[in-house]
């Protein structure tokens, strides 16, 4: 599929307009029908510094990001998805997730992706570096193998202040720092369900260690003292989130 949304001039002005819009704001996302009819929708945002925040809307569809998008439209950025109404399934690389009315689904730009939308559908988008974020590379790998709960503390918060802000007349000179405190819910959000931490080491790489099948006394050991493995090592692997 092509990067930029080229939509057939014998479509009506309506989905020609839905295509442009998508491909202009999100970097060759383009709608394709996932139902007999084209894909419509509408979009308001508003830019915070380096953040941006929407609220999205539309008919049944799926908003795909080529690799070829990918490639042409190169970005460091994350995307947070909120959905209010509706229900989403994302697929990026080997993983699938599943986001009912008021979950939260992380995805990250510079790959491919596809978000199929069922029903008449809303939801609120957050835009932020990646490199912003407070996560380390394990902690934010975590992140994206999940779903994240937005209706209730600091989840319900940021989609409160995404919505909060499309809605609202930003000043221009607090748009940077709204977009910081943007970037700070966020990473609380993406942070949560941390397991108890232990000695020498965080809560949050605790509990990536966890799913990623890492043991606290092989990590504890291995500090103490190097231990030389002879074994033939496998190749290590992660099952994907699957939400159908």
């Amino acid at each position: 599929m092509s990067a930029v949304s080229a939509t057939p001039p014998s479509l009506p002005e309506s989905v020609q307009q839905w295509h442009c819009e998508m491909s202009e704001t999100f970097g060759g996302l383009c709608p394709e029908s996932s139902v007999d009819a084209a894909p419509v929708g509408t979009v308001g945002g508003v830019s915070l510094g380096d953040v941006g925040a929407f609220d999205i809307s539309g008919s049944p569809q799926i908003l795909r990001r080529s690799a070829r998008a990918a490639k042409r439209h190169g970005s460091d950025l994350l995307k947070i998805c909120t959905v209010r109404t509706g229900s989403a399934i994302l697929r990026q690389s080997d993983r699938e997730l599943t986001a009912p009315p008021g979950a939260m689904i992380l995805y990250d730009v510079e790959h491919s992706y596809a978000l199929r939308f069922d029903g008449h559908w809303s939801c609120t988008v957050m835009t932020l570096p990646r490199s912003a974020v407070s996560l380390t590379e394990r902690e934010l790998n975590c992140a994206l193998e999940r779903t994240h709960d937005g209706r209730r503390g600091s989840g319900a918060l940021l989609e409160n202040f995404i919505s909060g802000a499309v809605a609202s007349q930003v000043d221009g000179s607090a748009a940077g720092l709204l977009g910081d405190a943007g970037v700070n819910l966020a990473s609380a959000v993406l942070m949560q369900g941390s397991a108890p931490a232990t000695p020498g080491r965080s809560t949050r790489e605790r509990s990536c260690d966890m799913r990623f099948g890492i043991s606290t006394h092989q990590t504890s050991r291995s500090r103490r003292s190097p231990v030389r493995c002879t074994c033939r090592r496998e190749p290590f692997s992660v099952t994907s989130v699957t939400g159908i």
